[in-house]
């Protein structure tokens, strides 16, 4: 069960959890009770957020500790009560957890790199600057689908990056194919692109 989710995932619910823990243990809740928790203790615990944290951070907390929970063997009790403090704490959540939505990318916007960068060869970075927003723009990828966090090429994963040899190039007579791309790696598909 645990490989079905990713590490980052784990270490998150891992976190959730010792944060929930850490607070029954402040608010001297018995330890039997930490692991098969009244929805009381669920509701009080899911209030101590109000006004601090986003909805779905608290959703996500409180997922963990169900994880947690029901790990344990032991019923999941949150219920109605629950539902109604979790919506309120989206109600309260702070205004630095509301940012504006993002302007989409434009085709003008790849026009202006297309027309201001020097693509002569001179500059080999520009050239791959326009190859790879177009590919990310035209592929609708995800810019760590593609490129590296790291600028050190030993930290390279390619793993989950794309090498040059899963980019597949039609042959330039063949004007009905298009250029494919495998991607190792995906946001929603971790193991296989």
């Amino acid at each position: 069960i645990q490989s079905s989710v990713t590490k980052e995932t784990i270490l998150r619910r891992y976190n959730y959890q010792a944060h929930y823990v850490d607070w029954c243990e402040a608010c001297h809740i018995a330890p039997t009770h930490i692991v098969d928790p009244s929805e009381t203790t669920l509701c009080n615990y899911t209030a101590s957020f109000l006004g601090k944290e986003a909805g779905g951070t608290v959703r996500a907390k409180i997922a963990a500790m169900k994880n947690l929970v029901t790990s344990k063997g032991h019923g999941w009790r949150g219920g109605l009560r629950l539902r109604k403090v979790l919506n309120g704490i989206r109600r309260a959540a702070p205004p630095s957890s509301f940012h504006p939505e993002r302007e989409p990318v434009k085709v003008d916007w790849l026009d202006l790199l297309h027309d201001e960068l020097d693509k002569s060869g001179h500059t080999a970075l520009n050239s791959c600057i326009v190859a790879c927003v177009d590919m990310v723009f035209y592929g609708q990828l995800r810019l760590g689908e593609v490129l590296s966090h790291s600028s050190i090429p030993a930290n390279y994963d390619s793993l989950k990056l794309p090498l040059v040899s899963d980019l597949t190039v039609p042959a330039k007579t063949d004007r009905s194919m298009l250029a494919k791309l495998r991607l190792p790696c995906t946001k929603t598909h971790q193991s296989r692109g």
